[in-house]
This record gives structure tokens, C-alpha cells and sequence, in this order.
């Protein structure tokens, strides 16, 4: 994404704490207002610079990394795991109600 379209007020982004959502546009000098909403710092207002902003993984995403830390013991590489992980993931996608 373009960074002067992303992030906008509202949208959740990803930080070194955890899950934030945006507060405030950057201000002068391209810091983003965030609150945290998950973890050890839920709650608080922080400062990031965008370079420290990043979007927060779909649930696709987030199936494929357990299913890759599920699966990657029993496989001979992580070649291997990532193709039967991406057809395991691509099946449950098309059977997910739209």
C-alpha cells in the first residue's frame, strides 16, 4: 500500500507491542498516535514513525503460520511443508462461507 493511504485514522495496524489501532494522522514529523488494544501495554497511547507500522495478518495468513508450525517436524523441508501447507490452507479458503 501507498503509505500517504495507509495507515488512516481508525485502522488497525501491528507494532513491536502487538495490535494498535490508529488514534491521530501523522503529525509534523510522520509520528502516528496509536492505542494499543492487545498484550502488556492494552490501553496506552504510543508514538510510531510509519516505517514501525505494519498491517496486521489475514486470517489466511495467520491459518498458514500454525499450519506451517503444526506441520514443519513432520516434513522432509520447508519446501515441502509450504506446498502441502498452501493446499491445506487453499482447501479450508474454499470451503470457508463466503
Amino acid at each position: 500500500p501507498k503509505k500517504q493511504d495507509w495507515p488512516q485514522v481508525g485502522d488497525e495496524v501491528d507494532t513491536e507491542t502487538g495490535l494498535s489501532i490508529v488514534k491521530l494522522p501523522p503529525d509534523t514529523q510522520g509520528y502516528y498516535v496509536v492505542e494499543a488494544i492487545q498484550g502488556e501495554n492494552a490501553g496506552l497511547y504510543m508514538q510510531y514513525e510509519i516505517d514501525d507500522l505494519s498491517k496486521p495478518k489475514s486470517e489466511d495468513e495467520i491459518l498458514r503460520d500454525e499450519l506451517t508450525a503444526l506441520t514443519l517436524p513432520y516434513c522432509g523441508s520447508e519446501t515441502q511443508c509450504n506446498r502441502i501447507v498452501n493446499e491445506i490452507a487453499n482447501y479450508i479458503s474454499t470451503k470457508k462461507p463466503q
